[in-house]
């Protein structure tokens, strides 16, 4: 008869599940609610907690109050660009080190 099947760990559907991020945050910013809903939606599947703003300076403001763990900006937003966004951010000190995704639509 032939042998079992190997069945390691990563063969588990345990194994399959999708890793969440527990206790993490992540900051949102998009000026379209759909996006951002949407965003957030996803996020949450992964386990993060997600904060929301519609603007660079209201993202700015809320990043530099408590730090997130993860930043998924919109290029087009009210009050400077995504780009100008990842310069401030990245300029700053507290901030520099929290990976940042440019997340657009058309």
């Amino acid at each position: 008869p032939a042998p079992p099947p190997d069945t390691t760990a990563a063969d588990t559907p345990a194994s399959r599940a999708v890793p969440r991020a527990a206790d993490r945050t992540a900051l949102v910013v998009d000026n379209l609610p759909s996006n951002l809903d949407f965003a957030c939606s996803v996020l949450e599947h992964y386990g993060f907690k997600s904060i929301t703003a519609r603007s660079m300076h209201g993202a700015l403001a809320l990043a530099r109050r408590t730090p997130p763990d993860l930043i998924l900006s919109d290029i087009n937003m009210e009050g400077g660009s995504g780009y100008d966004f990842i310069t401030a951010v990245k300029a700053d000190v507290r901030l520099k080190s929290i990976p940042f995704i440019f997340l657009t639509s058309p």
